[in-house]
């Protein structure tokens, strides 16, 4: 049985639909799941640049997709990021890192995305979560 190319094109827009709305509801799961920031707010990280860097620790050391990294920064699945946002946005985080003495962190893989080795990713953890107990006012 040959399909006719209408009945074919438009099942595949119904899946492109049907695909767009899962990632939706992925990225209302993390939202509700996860905390609005998740490293220190004396580092001064932009939610934005929260999202990316918890991204690619949570990837470490295998790169992510430019696009997966826009996602994350804007939040939104069908964003419209330019390049340029994204490297001003990595690069505003790299500086970040710098500051807290974790220079060359964010590494660029030519054509894939951004990635972090491992090492510089527990560093970064560790940071933080020391950072964080530092805030804590203690027990009594």
């Amino acid at each position: 049985m040959i399909m006719a190319p209408n009945s074919s094109q438009h099942q595949v827009a119904q899946l492109h639909r049907q695909v767009a709305e899962l990632q939706n509801t992925v990225l209302d799961l993390r939202r509700k799941l996860l905390p609005a920031q998740r490293y220190p707010a004396s580092w001064g990280l932009s939610r934005c640049q929260d999202r990316i860097l918890a991204l690619i620790i949570d990837n470490a050391p295998h790169a992510v997709s430019y696009e997966r990294v826009a996602i994350a920064a804007s939040g939104l699945i069908d964003n419209e990021m330019s390049m340029d946002t994204l490297k001003k946005h990595v690069s505003l985080l790299r500086s970040s890192m710098r500051s807290i003495g974790v220079p060359h962190a964010i590494k660029a893989q030519y054509g894939v995305g951004y990635y972090m080795p491992v090492e510089q990713a527990k560093v970064i953890k560790a940071r933080a979560e020391r950072e964080v107990k530092r805030c804590q006012p203690a027990a009594q």
